[in-house]
């Protein structure tokens, strides 16, 4: 009964009631900007993306466009269980901007400047999913993602307006999905049922 916030100014990670009151759940100085979290299909685990690509109120020139973590923070207690680094992953700039899990535990995070698709699996390792040339974007690329039952990621291409479907069992035979128009600007993604993409 509580909406989980991330805060791309001040880094903290908080809570809402229904009521609307906010309290903080998690904060730590090292954090500059947390974006997209998501709370693990276990119901105990919150998973935040954090960085510093934009507006952080703390931003430094060792941070800005260089960080990417992704952290899991425990519900009942407010404790970080764990930071995975993944700024080594790729070259360049960094903005981790929203994340999935797949149907077992494995998150995928993307980069909307790196312009790839990160995978962390259960046991906290880190690799590169995607780089496919349709995550390609020349301001932010990949935003928002989900996870389909059905075995692949839809991800928005943030600056090209493009949806891209990225099964997760072949991430090279990535394809844009078919559709009417564009959607430049797209950001979080929520798949409603098997059929339906808000």
């Amino acid at each position: 009964n509580v909406f989980y916030v991330s805060s791309a100014r001040l880094g903290t990670v908080g809570k809402v009631t229904k009521e609307g009151k906010y309290s903080a759940l998690y904060a730590d100085q090292s954090l500059k900007s947390t974006y997209g979290l998501k709370v693990h299909p276990d119901g105990k685990r919150l998973f935040v993306c954090a960085g510093d690509a934009n507006y952080s109120k703390f931003s430094t020139p060792d941070t800005k466009k260089k960080m990417a973590r992704l952290l899991s923070i425990d519900l009942k207690s407010g404790k970080k269980l764990a930071d995975v680094d993944l700024s080594g992953l790729v070259t360049g700039e960094h903005f981790p901007n929203d994340l999935a899990f797949d149907k077992d535990g494995n998150v995928y995070i993307t980069d909307s400047y790196a312009d790839v698709v990160y995978k962390v699996d259960t046991k906290g390792k880190a690799s590169v999913f995607s780089q496919s040339e349709l995550l390609k974007s020349a301001g932010v690329g990949p935003n928002g993602i989900v996870y389909h039952p059905d075995g692949f990621l839809l991800v928005a291409n943030n600056g090209t307006g493009a949806l891209v479907k990225l099964p997760v069992a072949s991430p090279q035979n990535g394809a844009k999905v078919k559709i009417g128009q564009f959607f430049p600007s797209t950001d979080g993604l929520l798949l409603n049922d098997n059929n339906t993409l808000t």
